[in-house]
């Protein structure tokens, strides 16, 4: 009983159609170059809606057999005619890609294709870097200083890519010839000087890879010390181009000034600064007196800083009438 069940099934398995068996499924692809095996026994095999196709004795394009391939590769059959082999017709050359150059009596590739290392396959150049690829020949014969890596055009190392095409990189400062060589840096050109610099009003950044643009006023955004510099005696401070704890920014020089103190010696009154951050009125008050920095006439020294006489309190009042009582009466005293 077993045995006849058996030899139903058989039977079975027997009367169905391939296709309904799926014995012999279709070979997915994403790219030409993953139907290449089947370029040796079925030519202008390529990659078609996800598939490989190969194209049948009718000349349609077809799926390509996995079964067909399979058995080809079990049998003995004569190796296909290799690039640069003998020919006097088309039919001789059966790769994908190749023709009978007659003039020469050889099989050759196609224009835009190149010969594989092994003569086996003709590849196709590349159109552009980053184009896919198994062999570096692809590459570099569509643009010298590129090379195939991870299967991709790019360029060699030393060399970088501007608008498909591989310019040599030069280091900031060193002798150049065109712009695009200084491109691996934003914002960097080849200067008059022939050396990679950024543009005018502009300077490298810390990491080297980017010129960043020179800041026009005070507490304007910065990422540099450099890009601070057209404020004289500013840096970088918390991203805003500020003057150091002890400088401060006089407005009609656009610059950075040391600051002085009561007493200390001075050439101008813009020199003299009081540490508060006081309105303009106030600092008019605290002027250069004698080459040294002072109170201006009706103001008042009140700790570090000049004080007007009319913002004084009554306590102030009160101690400075008796200052000045206790001089006259000194005064008095001496004569």
């Amino acid at each position: 009983m077993k045995n006849c069940l058996l030899l139903f099934g058989i039977f079975l398995l027997i009367d169905r159609p391939i296709d309904a068996l799926n014995i012999d499924p279709s070979v997915p692809c994403q790219r030409d170059i993953d139907c290449s095996l089947f370029s040796r026994d079925q030519k202008n095999s390529t990659c078609r809606q996800g598939f490989c196709a190969c194209e049948n004795e009718q000349g349609q394009m077809k799926n390509c057999s996995r079964l067909q391939l399979a058995a080809a590769s079990q049998q003995e059959k004569p190796a296909v005619s290799p690039i640069y082999h003998t020919c006097k017709h088309e039919v001789d050359c059966k790769l994908n890609n190749s023709f009978c150059n007659t003039s020469r009596s050889q099989c050759e590739c196609v224009k835009g294709y190149v010969s594989s290392a092994d003569q086996q396959q003709c590849l196709q150049v590349a159109k552009s870097l980053n184009f896919v690829c198994t062999e570096d020949k692809q590459c570099s014969i569509f643009q010298a200083n590129a090379t195939c890596r991870r299967e991709r055009c790019v360029c060699v190392d030393g060399y970088h890519a501007v608008n498909d095409v591989c310019w040599k990189t030069i280091v900031f400062g060193d002798t150049c010839s065109k712009s695009e060589e200084c491109y691996h840096i934003k914002g960097a050109i080849c200067t008059d000087k022939k050396t990679c610099g950024c543009k005018e009003k502009a300077a490298i950044d810390k990491t080297g890879k980017h010129c960043v643009p020179y800041v026009d006023t005070i507490d304007e955004y910065c990422t540099e010390n450099d890009t601070c510099s057209t404020i004289p005696g500013s840096i970088c401070l918390e991203n805003k181009c500020q003057c150091p704890k002890e400088k401060h920014f006089v407005k009609e020089l656009a610059q950075c000034v040391v600051s002085r103190g009561i007493g200390e010696p001075c050439q101008h009154d813009y020199d003299c600064y009081q540490i508060e951050d006081y309105t303009d009125s106030e600092r008019k008050g605290f002027v250069c007196v004698g080459s040294l920095c002072d109170c201006a006439v009706d103001y008042f020294i009140n700790g570090d800083k000049c004080i007007s006489a009319g913002v004084l309190t009554s306590f102030d009042f009160s101690l400075v009438a008796i200052v000045l009582l206790s001089t006259i009466v000194y005064g008095l005293y001496l004569q």
